[in-house]
């Protein structure tokens, strides 16, 4: 299990920590906040571990808890690695911090269960071996997304919802295809049926364009 190194990395991390507007992150805070991601389980949240650590005193809960997480994800125990990730990914907007290289290596060895094992994702494999996706946006060109949906519906919503947000007058729904191989994580909690995969492994892509017009 990869832990703090030396001082030059605890100092590091907590030149970051105060970047985010948390004070008094010192030495001492910093342990006590490995200490409690040690002992994360189903029913100890990181949430739980940093109100315990003395960290969280108010804000941004999914900030708070995506910062800590990216930093010491390292410490929590494997067997509870995959489903705190999905928790975090599920309500984030720092999404490529969650697809770098040694996060996932690590997700993609715990994660089976949920993705190349599981028979409902296995039931929606189309003659080729692929699962069919779904992104929607505002933009009409597509780069770096790691979060798709099985359900069309639910990206034609997130096409408005960004064209609303963005003040535009159309949005896209981007289609492509996946092997479940290289599926990192699917997460229902929300029922949005979302799919996160890094953005390479996402293939024969093609978008369909729609107008929107702002309900009254």
């Amino acid at each position: 299990m990869p832990l703090i190194e030396d001082n030059t990395k605890i100092k590091n991390k907590v030149r970051l920590i105060e970047m985010i507007g948390y004070e008094d992150c010192d030495d001492t805070t910093i342990q006590k906040v490995i200490a409690n991601f040690r002992k994360i389980s189903n029913n100890y949240s990181v949430y739980k571990a940093l109100l315990d650590a003395g960290v969280y005193n108010g804000g941004n809960i999914s900030s708070c808890t995506n910062y800590w997480f990216l930093l010491f994800w390292g410490c929590i125990p494997k067997e509870h690695l995959y489903e705190v990730y999905k928790e975090e990914f599920s309500d984030t907007k720092y999404y490529n911090h969650f697809i770098r290289e040694k996060l996932i290596s690590e997700i993609m060895k715990v994660n089976q269960y949920d993705t190349v094992d599981n028979n409902d994702l296995k039931d929606l494999l189309d003659a080729d071996g692929y699962l069919t996706v779904y992104h929607g946006h505002s933009k009409n060109t597509l780069r770096n997304s790691c979060s798709w949906t099985l359900v069309k519906e639910t990206a034609d919503w997130f096409g408005q919802r960004n064209a609303l947000f963005n003040e535009t007058n159309n949005y896209y729904v981007w289609t492509g295809k996946v092997k479940l191989e290289n599926v990192i994580a699917y997460i229902t909690e929300r029922k949005e049926a979302e799919i996160v995969i890094k953005p390479k492994h996402v293939v024969k892509r093609r978008k369909e364009s729609f107008l929107f017009e702002e309900k009254e």
